[in-house]
């Protein structure tokens, strides 16, 4: 039997929302209008992927396996949305200026969740650029609100988000860490790891959860808790290997390599940081030879 259309499967999910509770004008909160979450429920539209999967996933559902029709302008849309994400992640200001900037070229005629995703981009820039951790905080709180209704400053466990928003959370966590607020960002990441964990085999949750695991090994690092940094490094490093992913591999090697040094183990020290070295040297080459593959 085939996969079932995006509008099938929406449909589907409909008695799923009113068993969890959810009401359309929460579902539909900073997504998508009500009338246009009422059509696809019943049918009638077909939805845009990017607000196909963000439905889904503040449902909590996967979209993996559900056929969506889309156009190249759709794809390109997901495929700078995916770029973006990673920029922000591996902290790389030059991938980020660039996709922003075919992004904001791309989406003319504007829809929350692209107004979303510019602001983040726009607002993680001018942090990089020099602007006031505490302005920046407050800007990624905003536009956190824009799609996430009842944000109170904590992860809820109780809650779906969709891609955006936990991207969001991650630039929230590293602004907390530089003001030294390591009880909240454990916090925070603990929380991310359980939810995201549950969506293994989705590569941005993928992605996203090899991110938290460096995270949670840098705050352990820095607060000199080693062991544990160690852990999280090998476990972030047991996930790319899974999932096939090594962009945050060279960072994981170093802070294995580091933890191993500081807890005595030279020899494992040495041979983690040349393993990051080599990683580290094949990705650079990667990333420039792709310009020259379409």
């Amino acid at each position: 039997m085939p996969p079932p259309t995006a509008a099938a499967a929406a449909a589907g999910r409909m008695p799923a929302r009113i068993r969890s509770g959810m009401t359309q004008e929460a579902l539909a909160f900073g997504i998508c209008s009500v009338s246009t979450l009422s059509k696809i429920e019943n049918g009638r539209r077909m939805p845009q992927v990017r607000v196909f999967e963000a439905l889904m996933d503040r449902m909590g559902e996967s979209s993996e396996r559900c056929l969506v029709y889309v156009g190249e302008h759709e794809l390109q849309k997901k495929r700078m949305q995916d770029q973006m994400t990673l920029a922000m992640l591996l902290k790389d200001r030059l991938l980020l200026e660039t996709e922003l900037a075919q992004y904001e070229r791309l989406v003319q005629k504007r829809k929350l969740m692209d107004e979303q995703w510019l602001s983040l981009g726009n607002t993680v820039l001018q942090w990089w650029g020099g602007a006031a951790l505490p302005d920046t905080e407050q800007r990624l709180t905003k536009i956190l609100g824009m799609s996430c209704q009842n944000y109170r400053e904590k992860w809820d466990g109780e809650m779906q988000y969709t891609y955006c928003e936990i991207l969001i959370f991650q630039m929230l966590v590293q602004c907390r860490m530089l003001n030294g607020d390591f009880l909240w960002s454990i916090s925070v990441l603990n929380g991310m790891r359980h939810y995201l964990k549950c969506g293994s085999g989705i590569l941005w949750k993928e992605r996203m959860l090899i991110s938290v695991h460096v995270l949670m090994a840098q705050i352990y690092f820095i607060t000199e808790k080693y062991p544990s940094s160690a852990k999280y490094s090998a476990k972030g490093l047991t996930i790319s290997m899974n999932a096939d992913c090594y962009h945050f591999a060279p960072v994981l090697l170093n802070l294995l390599a580091a933890c191993e040094a500081k807890l005595g183990d030279t020899s494992e020290a040495e041979q983690a940081e040349s393993c990051s070295k080599l990683l580290d040297a094949f990705m650079t080459s990667q990333k420039y030879l792709s310009k020259f593959i379409d």
